[in-house]
């Protein structure tokens, strides 16, 4: 189809053993796409007009995926199954000819979780046993951004016994006594004086946590040594003796006082630490004396169980709270809800709600199978995940403290790094919350050769800025940047950057940025 898909005309039969081909087209050579089922690829130089079979060698039993590199032009990926049934990751350099095998790293650990501390180091939570079968909580650490990481665990220090390998999912460290960090893995809660070295279990006090929900371990900030505990199976705790003893603060949450209620999630007002705001289900409890006592705040519409809570440092005014059917935001101290992200039903969820330090409009959702991203308060919403290789399951986030555009993901594969401002030009409009009067019509033509129209509309008078930007997410020229009336407006692009150089072909993206609301449309350019 050469119109937008309103018509379409046969250009080849293909003799695919396997069914469904899939396609994809190089992001650098207009023209090249390749397509392929689980038994056979092919290759087309001319967009589509005609089609060759390549060959991937006798090795591969099966292709799962073909991938262009969108910085590298001869480059092309490919991820598939040997015939010993174990995954390869093949790699060409002449778009398809002549392949060869990447080798594959080594994984050395599972990550449950990451966080940096003041100074910027990074810290990764993970977990082993050593030769006598003893649970290790094991803490990696990275002074560089993740470049290099050391193990900070001592060796052949076992903890305490278990019947299973699990991994620390929730790593507190104290931020007024650097060296104090308190864990969670399997069903226990495990105590460091020195920085994650050496590790003593928590004595009663366990539990395994729940399959949609994490514990939650934090600080009062202005109370030195006052730790909570709270999560399934463990109620609520609380220590003001730096973690040496734990007393019951879930008291006025059950009508059986011996009982231990099921936390879902649980957070502190950073303004006022002996607010705390807890959740049972559906509904969110509030207590005004550091958990003494509790009153009824309010309930999360749709009936689903809250799985997190969360509210920034230097935003106490709005608390964040995760269901199975999306993310929802309060304005009243957990009175009333309006759904900000909708989710749809997976059978698989554990969320958790992360902040940028230095911005609360910064904010990450994630629900293990998806990360969504927002720079403004949760008024618009990209997913990140989907810009992964290999389409990770993420445990937790956590954003660099002295740049805010460096994100790092804890996956069961090892820690993820990606700078996501290169990645945050384009907002997804499923999770669009802004008002839809604003529109950015398509460009005309699409392709184009050497000039395009953009046209949009405007409900109001609102200050307009018109951006172009490339696939890495570089901003290419400012088309238009001031305060325009209500109306349909219309301008123009030649194809040239800010300093007026001719950019070569590829796949670009015009931003329409609005106090209002904002929109993005894709544009093909064809020297």
């Amino acid at each position: 189809s050469n119109n937008s898909g309103n018509n379409w005309e046969r250009v080849q039969v293909v003799e695919a053993r396997g069914g469904v081909l899939r396609l994809v087209a190089h992001p650098q050579h207009l023209g090249l796409l390749f397509a392929w089922n689980s038994n056979q690829a092919f290759r087309s130089r001319n967009g589509g007009i005609t089609w060759e079979p390549i060959s991937v060698g006798s090795g591969v039993n099966r292709i799962e995926r073909i991938l262009p590199h969108p910085q590298a032009p001869d480059q092309v990926f490919l991820m598939g199954v040997n015939t010993l049934n174990r995954r390869l990751l093949l790699r060409v350099e002449d778009q398809g000819n002549t392949w060869a095998e990447v080798p594959a790293p080594e994984v050395s650990a599972s990550v449950g979780t990451v966080v940096f501390d003041a100074k910027g180091t990074l810290y990764a939570g993970s977990g082993s046993k050593d030769k006598k079968g003893w649970l290790q909580p094991v803490v990696f650490t990275s002074t560089d951004g993740g470049t290099n990481w050391g193990k900070q665990t001592d060796d052949e220090m076992g903890s305490f016994s278990s019947t299973f390998l699990s991994i620390i999912d929730v790593l507190f460290q104290d931020p007024t006594q650097p060296k104090v960090m308190i864990a969670h893995l399997g069903a226990s809660y495990t105590y460091s004086s020195d920085a994650g070295k050496t590790w003593n279990r928590i004595s009663r006090i366990s539990g395994v946590g729940a399959p949609d929900s994490y514990s939650v371990i934090i600080s009062a900030p202005q109370d030195e040594g006052v730790y909570y505990i709270a999560g399934h199976g463990v109620g609520i705790r609380r220590s003001a003796n730096d973690g040496r003893t734990w007393d019951v603060r879930h008291s006025g949450l059950s009508e059986d006082r011996n009982s231990v209620p099921d936390i879902g999630a649980f957070v502190l007002n950073p303004r006022h630490p002996e607010t705390l705001y807890a959740s049972l289900r559906d509904s969110i409890w509030k207590s005004r004396d550091a958990g003494l006592s509790w009153e009824y705040a309010g309930q999360v519409q749709g009936g689903q169980k809250i799985s997190a809570l969360a509210m920034h440092p230097l935003d106490s005014a709005r608390l964040w709270a995760a269901t199975l059917e999306g993310l929802y935001i309060s304005e009243d101290q957990g009175r009333t809800w309006d759904r900000r992200v909708p989710l749809e039903p997976s059978p698989i969820f554990k969320p958790r709600i992360r902040f940028a330090p230095q911005d609360p409009a910064q904010i990450y959702f994630v629900t293990g199978q998806k990360l969504l991203e927002t720079r403004d308060a949760g008024k618009s919403w990209r997913v990140i995940s989907d810009d992964l290789a290999g389409y990770p399951w993420i445990n937790d986030v956590a954003v660099d403290p002295f740049d805010p555009a460096m994100v790092y993901a804890a996956t069961p594969w090892g820690v993820y790094r990606w700078n996501s401002w290169q990645l945050g030009t384009v907002i997804d409009e499923r999770y669009s919350f802004r008002p839809t009067a604003v529109s950015l019509e398509q460009n005309y033509p699409n392709p184009f050769n050497g000039q395009t129209t953009i046209a949009y509309k405007l409900p109001q008078a609102a200050s307009v800025e018109l951006t172009i930007y490339n696939m890495a997410g570089q901003r290419i020229k400012n088309v238009v940047d001031k305060k325009q009336s209500a109306g349909r407006h219309q301008v123009f692009w030649d194809g040239t950057d800010e300093d007026g150089r001719r950019v070569g072909s590829g796949v670009f993206f015009c931003r329409l940025s609005t106090d209002i609301q904002g929109q993005t449309r894709r544009m093909v350019l064809i020297r």
